[in-house]
């Protein structure tokens, strides 16, 4: 049959496909290569509607260079998903490209080696006329589970509203890839039921945020989002795990961020009148993070809460020869109350010159062992000497292990109805850590025979 639909479809020209073999692989998942030789998009549409009612992996990695599409792509439907393979391409897209049920866009890895030693590009799709977003991931009513792009570049060109938009998404994926020239936001997550991972993502030089959220519960890892005309972040639901991220040269400024997040490690930057950081909601975890100046010298602070029981553990604000703001932290709004600030490095020059960030800090917050001294706040609810487990071995709050086959694990002495949060750094050299915790066990996972450092709180 398969055969038969074959020379039906050589026979017609090459305005349909030209079908390459088709096999099924060993997982019994079938596999279509197109021939190459009219429009890239109807080529591929062809062979991802050819596909049977379990779908199927469509191979155009023969499509090379610049091409250009009169329209766009329905990637899988409500009920089948299908896979895209795509190779060193430029695709110029005249309509979005739609990714329904656990359906994928995959290019190759950057430097990826071809067969004669050279290396190729990313896929790259990009927007030849106005729409609403280049990649669109499921529609009204109709989500998306588990739908995934990666190793794409996706570029609006000016022309797109956004870059990628999540209509209704459920466990998005999106793994090493890159967007920009969006006219509006870069990620536009209207809704997302469950689960998410965004990982190695660049956005930069967009028009609004480089990532909006307005719906929740992202694990985001290893990602830039820079030099965008918004927010860097702008995280209007909670539910986002934040990890190792890089949010810098925004215009908008760094993360607005509405609470319920958990942010650990990265380097972040102020705005254009705009804080490094905006907290303006509650039960937010905020460590390890260094605050590097604003892109301008307008007087705002770098971290700015308006919210309640937030906690900001050993963050460092240190400047140098940045634009310094106003005050290293200010939590001097009425209903800022509550809120924990242990630990942090107030370095930056303004907090000596103008008496510090703390001093500013509304009454009511726990607020203590902050260097430099000076700059505790006068009025917080409590001031206390630093914390000390009193022992010289690894305890729940604090201790020093060594990866042996990329791992190392601490067993809690205390019995926990959750899992403790931690954090944990290299002592050997700036490398990436995966910290995960159980009410049992914290485990560090990270270049074997390195050093790390572990800091854990209780949440019993």
């Amino acid at each position: 049959m398969r055969l038969l639909a074959c020379g039906l479809l050589l026979g017609i020209g090459r305005s349909r496909p030209t079908l390459g073999q088709s096999s099924v692989t060993p997982a019994g998942i079938e596999r279509v290569a197109i021939t190459p030789g009219g429009d890239p998009c109807a080529e591929i549409q062809a062979a991802i509607n050819a596909l049977p009612p379990a779908g199927g992996i469509v191979d155009a990695r023969g499509f090379t260079g610049s091409q250009k599409c009169a329209g766009g792509l329905t990637i899988g439907t409500a009920s089948r998903g299908a896979t895209l393979e795509l190779g060193a391409v430029i695709l110029k897209v005249g309509a979005p490209i739609t990714l329904f049920n656990s359906s994928s866009i995959l290019g190759l890895p950057s430097g990826h080696m071809t067969g004669n030693g050279g290396t190729v590009i990313p896929a790259q799709i990009v927007a030849n006329a106005k729409m609403d977003a280049v990649v669109e991931v499921g529609e009204d009513g109709i989500p998306a589970g588990a739908a995934s792009l990666n190793y794409v570049d996706i570029n609006g060109a000016s022309l797109a509203t956004y870059g990628v938009h999540v209509v209704s998404g459920d466990s998005l994926n999106i793994d090493h890839g890159g967007i920009s020239g969006a006219r509006s936001d870069g990620l536009h997550v209207e809704a997302n039921n469950c689960c998410g991972k965004i990982i190695a993502l660049y956005s930069q030089g967009n028009g609004g945020d480089g990532a909006y959220f307005a719906s929740g519960d992202f694990f985001i890892a290893l990602s830039q989002f820079d030099f965008n005309r918004g927010w860097g972040l702008f995280l209007e639901a909670g539910g986002q795990r934040l990890t190792n991220i890089d949010v810098c040269g925004n215009s908008g400024g760094g993360i607005y961020d509405r609470g319920a997040n958990f942010i650990v490690e990265g380097q972040i930057c102020g705005g254009r009148g705009s804080p490094a950081l905006s907290i303006n909601g509650n039960q937010d975890t905020v460590i390890g993070l260094q605050f590097l100046g604003n892109a301008s010298a307008d007087a705002v602070p770098a971290l700015a809460i308006n919210g309640q029981w937030n906690t900001i553990i050993g963050n460092s604000f240190e400047f140098g020869s940045n634009n310094e703001p106003t005050y290293s932290i200010d939590c001097s709004a009425t209903r800022t109350n509550s809120n924990i600030i242990e630990g942090n490095n107030l370095m930056g020059l303004n907090n000596v010159r103008r008496g510090g960030g703390m001093n500013a800090c509304a009454a009511k917050n726990l607020v203590f062992n902050n260097w430099p001294s000076d700059s505790r706040a006068p009025n917080s609810a409590l001031t206390v000497p630093a914390i000390r487990s009193g022992r010289t071995s690894n305890t729940d709050l604090s201790g020093r292990l060594t990866l042996s086959d990329g791992k190392a694990t601490y067993n809690f002495q205390e019995k926990y109805k959750v899992a403790p949060v931690c954090t944990a750094t290299d002592t050997t050299a700036p490398n990436p850590l995966q910290v995960t915790t159980t009410p049992v066990r914290l485990t560090v996972s990270g270049p074997s025979g390195d050093g790390v450092n572990y800091i854990c709180a209780g949440r019993k």
